[in-house]
């Protein structure tokens, strides 16, 4: 299957993009302090999950943590900031090891129509960024920007999305330095009693295309199945089929993957989530 490092990075703008965009949407929220904390288990192993807020008018303060049973475990704290048309987000994420993950972004409206981004993210390979425009349309949205990468590469990237009656279709491209392009085209629909219903094609720079698809739906008994496909140049495709359902606290996920040649393989995982007290 084609997939490029400049649509990894593609995948990373538009991460760092909804990272920015939380920080002007959770600000509405009351003022106050609130505590989580919960207990996830599943086959082999478990964690503890807390989760602690507090809030004012135009900023908040994040701290999560999750600490696995064998060790493993992070801590971020993320704060966020919204004033006069700016708003601002930079989170630390402390791993048990020492490593530490730095994010930083902020939103500001152009007041016409528009928004601009720029955020980075700073780790133990160095710190890569991006930046560009987000801007209204009148029935949908599109966004352009630049992304870098710790080592110096750059690839632009853009991005349009349209809204119609019966669904979404969005479009997005990315060019690297040498003008090579990934350009992906997505269509969205939903249809009362059939679910969410997704296709997209993906073309490279050598012409050559794959092409996937996906539908979500909830069954009678308050599951979910998910059945998608993906299709290579060549033309071999491999299908997945996954339903999900929760019994109590319980949530078991079975999936069966059929390969090109036919041949199957079924897995079944479950996770438990139980509240736990908060220190």
């Amino acid at each position: 299957m084609f997939k490029s490092r400049s649509s990894r990075r593609a995948a990373v703008a538009t991460t760092y993009v909804a990272i920015v965009v939380t920080a002007s949407t959770v600000l509405v929220a009351p003022a106050g302090a609130r505590e989580q904390a919960a207990r996830i288990q599943g086959a082999r192993t478990g964690a503890l999950v807390q989760r602690q807020t507090a809030r004012s008018q135009g900023q908040s303060t994040t701290t999560r943590s999750m600490q696995g049973d064998l060790g493993r475990g992070a801590t971020t704290t993320r704060n966020t900031t919204a004033a006069d048309g700016v708003a601002s987000v930079d989170s630390t994420t402390t791993l048990n090891n020492g490593q530490k993950i730095d994010k930083q972004g902020s939103l500001v409206d152009n007041g016409d129509g528009s928004a601009s981004y720029d955020a980075s993210r700073t780790g133990a390979r160095g710190t890569a960024s991006a930046a560009g425009t987000i801007a209204k349309t009148e029935n949908g949205v599109t966004r352009t920007g630049t992304v870098t990468g710790a080592a110096g590469k750059s690839v632009t990237t853009s991005a349009a999305t349209v809204r119609a009656d019966d669904g979404v279709s969005r479009t997005q491209s990315v060019t690297n330095a040498q003008g090579q392009t990934v350009a992906r085209q997505s269509d969205y629909s939903y249809a009362q009693g059939e679910g969410v219903s997704r296709s997209s094609t993906t073309t490279g720079p050598n012409g050559q295309s794959t092409s996937s698809s996906a539908n979500v739906h909830v069954n009678p008994d308050g599951g979910v199945t998910r059945d998608s496909s993906i299709t290579n140049a060549q033309g071999q495709q491999a299908t997945r089929s996954a339903t999900t359902t929760l019994d109590g606290n319980t949530l078991t996920n079975s999936a069966t993957v059929t390969g090109p040649n036919g041949e199957q393989k079924t897995n079944e995982r479950w996770i438990s989530v139980y509240p736990a007290a908060t220190k």
